[in-house]
């Protein structure tokens, strides 16, 4: 079963309510808004074109629109890159995707980020009980989701969101 916006919504559900389950409400919602502040809904807006600019300063971000600001789709468009032909040729053929269309990552890789994320910000507050809460809230959405949607999302624990996919 794919993932949509509405298994990353409660996946973010899960985690909070495993936050305050742990910590008690006073404790827990500060360590939620740090992670919304990390995570949250105005990152691929605002932040990505920052992100971006740090990875290659010759990279330039159009962010058109993203699901979590109303768009239908999360659209980028990347320019100037400096990337050689043979290099475009390899990150495409990786992609999949053909020069001129569009690559759209799929919910399985947001939420992954977002339980990565929102774990490792968990874990700089709370410390040694980040594990109980995480593997809280994953035992919450074992409720909702089948187990081959908890295990894409933790395929994603060693990915590196920091550099472009």
């Amino acid at each position: 079963m794919m993932m949509t916006a509405r298994d990353h919504a409660l996946l973010f559900a899960f985690i909070s309510k495993s936050v305050i389950q742990e910590t008690g409400t006073e404790k827990g919602e500060p360590v939620i808004q740090d992670a919304v502040r990390e995570y949250g809904k105005y990152f691929c807006q605002e932040i990505d074109e920052a992100l971006v600019h740090g990875f290659n300063p010759d990279l330039v971000i159009r962010v058109n629109s993203t699901r979590t600001n109303g768009g239908e789709v999360c659209d980028f468009v990347f320019r100037d890159a400096g990337l050689s032909f043979f290099k475009f040729l390899g990150l495409a053929f990786k992609k999949k995707v053909r020069p001129g269309k569009n690559a759209a990552m799929p919910w399985e890789y947001h939420c992954g980020h977002l339980y990565k994320t929102m774990g490792q910000v968990i874990c700089q507050e709370l410390g040694e009980k980040a594990d109980t809460v995480m593997a809280n809230a994953l035992k919450h959405a074992k409720a909702f989701f089948s187990e081959n949607q908890i295990s894409a999302i933790m395929s994603y624990k060693v990915t590196d969101f920091e550099t472009l996919p």
